[in-house]
């Protein structure tokens, strides 16, 4: 109730006993993020925490890759290198990533 947006926001909210959903462990990441006619960005490809920073870069990354692989693939380059490069690289760095994330949420 300090913050005056949301004191607005809830005036006329009605507390409701037992109304109280969570979740949590909600991270994933697809074994594969390129193919044949396909490549995966964003939450298709792997989902961090959206409310930090990370599923953001997380975004940024996978789009500019994306869009290099849409590139080579327009100019007619052969893409198997190129998409068993980008495969790995994203699957190591989202492993990587999603366990230095818990890491520093979970303070170990």
């Amino acid at each position: 109730m300090q913050h005056p947006v949301a004191r607005e926001m809830i005036a006329d909210a009605d507390w409701i006993e037992g109304d109280v959903h969570w979740r949590k462990d909600l991270a994933y990441y697809s074994t594969r993020f390129a193919g044949d006619g396909f490549v995966l960005v964003g939450d298709a490809a792997a989902f961090l925490d959206p409310f930090y920073s990370p599923g953001m870069d997380w975004i940024a990354f996978t789009a500019t890759s994306a869009a290099e692989l849409i590139n080579s693939q327009r100019h007619c380059k052969p893409l198997g290198e190129q998409l068993e490069h980008h495969n790995i690289v994203f699957s190591t760095s989202y492993r990587r990533w999603l366990r230095q994330f818990t890491k520093i949420n979970t303070n170990t």
